[in-house]
């Protein structure tokens, strides 16, 4: 008698969740805290989108105006934040008469020192007539079979570590290691050569894995973040940075390195939300982590490959690149 239904009092406490949780992913993703677990939640923070259109259903239902209100606020200013990937960015495009050669084509993939990736990766290499392949998780055994499976053939050159995690980058122009860089899953600063063929035009690429950004490594995954940026603020105004960067757009170093002129492919093609990572391979993918950044460059084209034997998807684009560095 005069109360009310009790699955509207459960609907309201679920959108009164909701919103709560909301709020405080939002406010990691402001200040960058990188304590426990948060760094995680921000990177799969547009997941939140549907439940937060369920919680203002839950607060109409439930007559709760101000948490209808301020889950729907959360939503809008989400799916905000991600706009850039649905609308064009402003390195998509290059002139013809500013592009130093045909476009660059660039792959990077966690491959999670898998044997059973290297077919597919080559596979990908030569189907897309890749020019640059940074991998990341490439241990011993993996470059074993790599180069048994022909990747010198097509991408003769090669710059990266041994280690079981070691970080390689391979190319099918000269290579050259300007700075080996002390991240948790290694980095390298190199320079590609000779990309227009005339020996003229040279890209200098950061290939980067940091710490993921799990529960118990929070200090370790920001020390790395940072270390990136720092690195960045460095590059030519002409270069790129590739890799498993173990961000998305709404944790602060990529915010950062946006700040300093660097483009996502993503963003620059408008190709989507596109979800490079998940729980497991063949499992829906959860956050956008694996990039292709790039600052005084245009980008042609973006889309993911499922690739066996990773819980990764790579990320292929083709670069544009101005006629004047070198």
């Amino acid at each position: 008698m005069g109360g009310r239904p009790r699955g509207v009092d459960l609907m309201s406490w679920c959108a009164r969740l909701i919103v709560a949780v909301t709020v405080v992913i939002m406010m990691a993703r402001q200040t960058g805290l990188a304590v426990a677990f948060l760094p995680t939640l921000v990177a799969t923070l547009p997941l939140l989108v549907p439940l937060l259109a369920l919680a203002v259903l839950f607060g109409v239902l439930a007559h709760h105006k101000i948490v209808t209100m301020l889950a729907a606020a959360c939503a809008i200013v989400i799916s905000v934040w991600w706009l850039p990937v649905f609308t064009p960015g402003p390195t998509s495009v290059l002139a013809a008469s500013e592009q130093a050669a045909p476009g660059l084509r660039v792959l990077a993939f966690n491959a999670m020192a898998s044997p059973a990736a290297a077919s597919g990766v080559v596979a990908q290499v030569k189907q897309h007539h890749v020019d640059v392949l940074v991998l990341s998780e490439c241990g011993p055994a993996l470059r074993r079979i790599l180069d048994v499976q022909g990747i010198r053939n097509v991408l003769p050159h090669r710059v990266g570590t041994t280690t079981v995690n070691g970080l390689v980058v391979w190319s099918s122009h000269p290579l050259t290691r300007r700075e080996v860089v002390p991240l948790s899953y290694g980095g390298e600063v190199v320079d590609v050569a000779d990309i227009g063929g005339d020996g003229r035009t040279t890209l200098q690429i950061f290939a980067a894995h940091p710490m993921s950004p799990r529960w118990n490594m929070g200090s370790v995954w920001a020390a790395d973040q940072k270390e990136i940026v720092s690195i960045a603020r460095d590059l030519p105004e002409t270069a790129l940075i590739v890799g498993d960067l173990n961000m998305t757009r709404d944790h602060l170093p990529f915010r950062k390195l946006q700040s300093l002129g660097f483009v996502d492919a993503l963003d620059a093609t408008a190709s989507g939300w596109q979800p490079t990572w998940s729980l497991g391979a063949g499992n829906p993918g959860l956050a956008t982590i694996d990039h292709v950044l790039g600052r005084g460059v245009g980008f042609d084209d973006y889309k993911t490959l499922t690739i066996q034997g990773s819980d990764h998807h790579a990320v292929l684009t083709t670069v544009t690149i101005p006629s004047a560095i070198g």
